[in-house]
């Protein structure tokens, strides 16, 4: 009887277990990418700000050939910004390095860097960044291809 109810509850556990293969499985080394900034925090403040409720919208697309487009919407403004990116690993971490082509407001940064964004990638579908650390925004974003 015990073997019977231990199979039984093999095959319970077995057929509740979530193999949902709808999911999307990103690879870094697949592209096109694109990314949406999904949250905001304002500098020191530990408020953290979501879709409309942010200060703009963004998106980020990174191409096969290693070049990126960034777009900031605010109002009925455009702003786009686009250049070189990289990955690089530090620690056993992984950063995605943005490259612009010239100098522009959407490259949130405390280093001093003119042309250079730093944006901290947690996870396979996650990217953190911004310039909290020295008052600014800080920036989450998540892929969605």
């Amino acid at each position: 009887m015990i073997k019977k109810c231990a199979l039984l509850l093999s095959l319970l556990i077995v057929a509740c277990t979530n193999n949902d293969d709808s999911e999307n499985v990103f690879d870094i080394k697949s592209f096109p990418q694109e990314w949406e900034l999904t949250g905001m925090s304002g500098g020191l403040s530990p408020v953290l700000l979501t879709g409309s409720d942010m200060t703009w919208q963004e998106t980020l697309t990174l191409e096969s050939d290693g070049r990126f487009l960034k777009v900031r919407r605010f109002d009925e403004v455009r702003i786009e910004g686009a250049g070189d990116f990289s990955f690089s690993e530090k620690e056993g971490e992984t950063y995605l390095n943005l490259t612009y082509d010239s100098e522009t407001i959407l490259i949130e940064s405390c280093t001093g860097e003119k042309l250079l964004e730093t944006l901290f990638m947690p996870t396979t579908t996650s990217l953190r960044g911004g310039s909290a650390p020295c008052d600014g925004p800080g920036l989450y974003y998540d892929r969605v291809k």
